[in-house]
């Protein structure tokens, strides 16, 4: 039998990855990352993620400083990320996202969409 899939889910939004995590985990493993700081922590011990799914705009981290570290650190990783935004991001940010191959999903979330995302990595 094949194991769940298993997603992060990394936004300071506490709120919005808790109804996430509530929605999503009915279809996979979902583990909640309040910062960048906390998706490495966890990363150091745990890599089995089939999805990142990660906020753009993060105090103490962006979605963009987020992907180069995982090209570092956990290339594996990095053709894994999926960027959630709210709209408002800065010129960097954009020039980013637009030259970066990663889905980018609007807040509101799409669930249906995250989750035909998640289905298609693991089935990769």
């Amino acid at each position: 039998m094949r194991p769940r899939p298993c997603l992060i889910i990394v936004d300071d939004e506490v709120e919005l990855t808790r109804a996430l995590r509530r929605v999503l985990s009915r279809y996979a493993d979902c583990t909640p990352a309040g910062s960048m700081a906390e998706l490495f922590s966890i990363l150091e011990h745990d890599r089995r993620f089939d999805l990142i799914v990660t906020d753009l705009m993060m105090p103490g981290g962006s979605g963009q400083m987020i992907y180069e570290r995982l090209q570092e650190e956990y290339p594996e990783l990095s053709d894994r990320i999926v960027f959630m935004t709210g709209g408002a991001y800065t010129a960097e940010l954009s020039t980013f996202v637009t030259t970066v191959d990663r889905p980018v999903i609007d807040k509101p979330i799409d669930v249906e969409a995250l989750i035909a995302m998640l289905y298609e990595t693991t089935e990769a």
